[in-house]
């Protein structure tokens, strides 16, 4: 982008903020037009307070659900730190409350009210929302209350957005943020008659209170569960990590406790050191190395509990960088992780204090101020290594053999930049990179589509 170009943003959630928010640090001049349903952006998340669980009624119809929350929130400010306060007060039984409705009720809550709680759910960050409050003032950015219904393209690689209001908006760019839409999976599995639909939510499947997948005769599948998002519409407020990860949890316990003792002890063989048999027979899979690169956070910290539990990997140290929260605390968090997995010889290493060519951006709107509110985790025993993070990447892959170590980062990319530009040499020795990001995509006529992966660094 040359700064004058045309943009469209199709959506209105956190990534549509996130996108005015990289526009706005460009100094972009060119016209944005964001499109969404209810033509609203989020709240911007204000100073964190703890918020007490709420006592739920037993019996509700869809209209006591929703005049009870009604009542509770009040008529203030969804921008102010009372109202909000009181909205993650709802949040906390929330789920319990929901799978006690009927799925005709369910339907309907969602129906009328479920993109508002969407919206008031996932609050912006301070950056992003003065980003996007800056693009209002400076009359380059423009909320459309419409929905877009399609979109070509000519061949000067321009974009017609046609919107359902029956207008057409021209652009030379446009970011789609409205989220994935339907689960293929999902409707492939409905269509086929695999699974059963839900009775009051079109494209969504018929679930258990085990989240086990309903058959079109209605009994459950042994074998087939869902977790997440899909689950939202049977389960309630389960959208973000922690909540995913719950279930995950809930579920691995069940299927251990129903899997015969024998098949346990397979599977908890699988991860020896080197491929061959023990003395019963069983398969030892090879190990794989691995370093984690990382910013918890919340989501991290499943993350880093997964892999310190996995018997196939061969976790060689946690290696800290300033992201979610400032390096002083993911520092700190990995080794409170550490030490609730029982692993405090994990060897863990702080890193790069801020980006490289640009001001640090924390999430604790998302992660609260330590970067893993929630949970009361005492202060770690496991020690912070005295060597740079960028130090020991650099000399634990010219140690192992080339094509062995596998990097994870699941935060910003600050210390494997670092690292790769400190010791160029250590490029051909990764066995592969497995990262977590985020991709912006442009479509041109002539070039084709080209997917550009936006480093946090």
């Amino acid at each position: 982008m040359s700064g004058d170009e045309s943009v469209v943003v199709v959506g209105s959630g956190l990534t549509a903020l996130d996108t005015l928010h990289v526009l706005h640090r460009r100094n972009h001049r060119g016209t944005v037009t964001l499109v969404a349903p209810e033509g609203l952006l989020p709240p911007v998340q204000t100073d964190w307070h703890g918020a007490d669980a709420l006592a739920w009624p037993d019996s509700m119809r869809a209209s006591d659900f929703f005049g009870f929350m009604r009542r509770h929130i009040g008529d203030g400010d969804w921008h102010e730190t009372e109202w909000q306060r009181r909205f993650e007060s709802l949040r906390v039984d929330i789920c319990a409350a929901w799978q006690r409705l009927s799925p005709l009720d369910k339907a309907r809550l969602m129906r009328r009210v479920g993109w508002l709680w969407s919206l008031a759910r996932f609050r912006a960050g301070p950056q992003a929302h003065g980003s996007a409050e800056a693009l209002l003032a400076s009359g380059s950015l423009t909320v459309r209350r419409d929905m877009v219904s399609g979109i070509t393209s000519d061949g000067n690689a321009r974009h017609h957005v046609r919107l359902a209001s029956g207008e057409t908006v021209e652009a030379d760019f446009v970011v789609n943020c409205s989220g994935a839409g339907r689960d293929r999976l999902v409707s492939h599995l409905i269509e086929t008659s695999i699974a059963a639909p839900h009775a009051g939510f079109r494209g969504r499947p018929a679930l258990t209170a085990d989240l086990a997948l309903l058959r079109p005769d209605g009994s459950p599948y042994g074998t087939l569960h869902a977790l997440g998002p899909v689950t939202a519409h049977e389960a309630g407020d389960v959208v973000g990590a922690p909540g995913t990860a719950t279930q995950a949890h809930e579920l691995a316990a069940r299927l251990a406790a129903s899997m015969p003792r024998r098949a346990v002890s397979q599977l908890s063989r699988a991860g020896k050191t080197r491929q061959d048999k023990d003395e019963e027979g069983f398969v030892m899979a090879i190990q794989q190395k691995l370093i984690i690169d990382t910013d918890p956070g919340q989501d991290d910290a499943v993350a880093i509990l997964l892999a310190l539990a996995s018997p196939e990997i061969d976790l060689l140290g946690i290696t800290t960088v300033a992201g979610n929260v400032p390096l002083a605390l993911t520092e700190v968090n990995a080794r409170k992780i550490c030490d609730l997995a029982g692993r405090r010889d994990m060897p863990v290493f702080a890193g790069a204090d801020r980006p490289l060519q640009r001001d640090l951006v924390t999430a604790e709107h998302v992660h609260g101020r330590t970067g893993l509110d929630g949970p009361d985790l005492p202060d770690p025993v496991t020690p912070l290594q005295d060597r740079h993070a960028v130090d020991f990447i650099v000399e634990t892959l010219r140690a192992e053999p080339p094509g062995s170590i596998t990097i994870a980062p699941v935060g910003p990319l600050t210390n494997i930049a670092l690292a790769l530009r400190k010791a160029p040499d250590i490029a051909l020795r990764i066995k592969q990179i497995v990262m977590m990001g985020r991709l912006f995509r442009r479509w041109q006529h002539h070039a084709g589509r080209r997917i550009q992966h936006l480093c946090r660094s």
